[in-house]
């Protein structure tokens, strides 16, 4: 996955009652929508294009001139955001490391890779409730709730399977499973991927209220390698995850937590 430019929303500091009550302090909320370009965001249609996302722009804060890490890949550049150092201090220099006796196949899954600390070591430090979806290297990361990004590169097991091995409790994809969340399909792809991913994220976060929330929507990066970055397939993708995102900010306007949000 090129990384070109991922637009990075801290979408709300919540400090308000919410419908369950426990919504009292301080939340953050951090999406990545991946291969999010600025080109895109300062086309003129963009507002018309995307309105959930020129939402978030006119009533939180952008910035226009961010500089992206070098190597901008997908890795480096999360793990920078979680760190706020460049790839040679936290050390995730590329999206797969370098194993010279081994195939090219294995990618930076591991928390343990990153040799400094992260908002996720911080916020458990201070006790916090946090939670992950698709967060690139986050398997194995102390998170409350998580489902990290990893994918089989065997036919031995499936996606799912291998990502069950891996959630943050044990139980969170099986529940979501019970729920109806997961597809008898053991490697969804696709819209049918970010919907799924979208479905785990969205039930986590009503019933757990965590403090800090990282959430990594794939298919933007995807549909772009296979069909160019200005192609009707591409366009089509980031109006997808507006929406996606269009659903998160519903939540919050229903419940009057958007309301409490002032940058």
């Amino acid at each position: 996955m090129r990384h070109f430019i991922s637009i990075l929303f801290l979408l709300c500091l919540i400090s308000c009652s919410g419908p369950t009550g426990y919504w009292s302090d301080p939340r953050v909320i951090l999406i990545s929508i991946d291969g999010l370009r600025t080109d895109i965001v300062n086309n003129p249609a963009f507002a018309e294009n995307h309105p959930y996302l020129a939402r978030l722009m006119a009533e939180g804060e952008y910035c226009a001139n961010v500089q992206t890490v070098f190597p901008s890949l997908t890795y480096p550049s999360h793990t920078s955001m979680i760190t706020g150092v460049m790839p040679d201090k936290h050390g995730i220099v590329n999206n797969r490391p370098f194993i010279p006796e081994k195939n090219f196949v294995d990618w930076y899954w591991y928390a343990d890779s990153i040799k400094v600390p992260t908002l996720i070591t911080k916020a458990k430090q201070k006790g916090l409730v946090t939670l992950g979806v698709s967060w690139p290297v986050t398997v194995g990361a102390e998170m409350d709730w998580m489902l990290p990004e990893i994918k089989s590169v065997t036919d031995t097991i499936s996606t799912v399977d291998l990502a069950r091995k891996h959630d943050r409790p044990e139980t969170f994809l099986e529940s979501a499973k019970i729920r109806g969340a997961v597809p008898e399909d053991g490697n969804p792809s696709g819209y049918n991927r970010d919907l799924l991913l979208h479905e785990i994220f969205m039930d986590a976060f009503f019933r757990k209220a965590p403090h800090l929330s990282l959430y990594h929507m794939i298919e933007t990066d995807l549909i772009q390698h296979e069909f160019g970055g200005k192609s009707d397939e591409a366009k089509d993708a980031f109006m997808f995850m507006d929406s996606l995102v269009g659903n998160i900010m519903a939540f919050l306007d229903e419940n009057k937590l958007w309301e409490s949000y002032r940058p």
